[in-house]
This record gives structure tokens, C-alpha cells and sequence, in this order.
């Protein structure tokens, strides 16, 4: 807690009145609900879960395409 009261004071941020995982339920509750879209894999074609919408111009991979991507 030292730690944490100094970067308040250095940062000039007030310290927090409640617990950190209290203030995370709020912020969760605050962003509301999240959508789920389906959308197909940009690689292989295979029906996916994600919160990108479907007009949105990002491109989506499924686990196994994306990982094969980055590796």
C-alpha cells in the first residue's frame, strides 16, 4: 500500500474510496452489455464469434488461423 499511496501523490490523483474490485464492477456495469457477432474466418472460412460487427472493415481469424499468423 506504501507503494500505491505514493503514485497517488506523485501522480496528484486522489485516493480511490473504494476497493479495486468494487470500482471494476462499476466500470463493467457502466460499459453495458457487450455484442457478439458471427462472422466467417478471413483465412480459412469458418464460422466464428466476435465482437467486431460485421460491416466493420477489421479483419477476423479464427484461434488456429490467427496463431498461425503471428507465429
Amino acid at each position: 500500500i506504501p507503494v500505491e499511496l505514493e503514485f497517488y501523490r506523485r501522480s496528484f490523483v486522489p485516493v480511490p474510496r473504494r476497493c479495486f474490485v468494487c470500482r471494476h464492477r462499476d466500470r463493467i456495469a457502466r460499459r453495458g452489455p457487450m455484442k457478439v457477432y458471427a462472422r466467417m474466418c478471413a483465412k480459412c472460412g469458418k464460422e466464428i464469434s466476435t465482437n467486431y460487427a460485421p460491416d466493420r472493415p477489421e479483419i477476423v481469424y479464427c484461434e488456429q488461423c490467427y496463431q498461425a499468423e503471428v507465429a
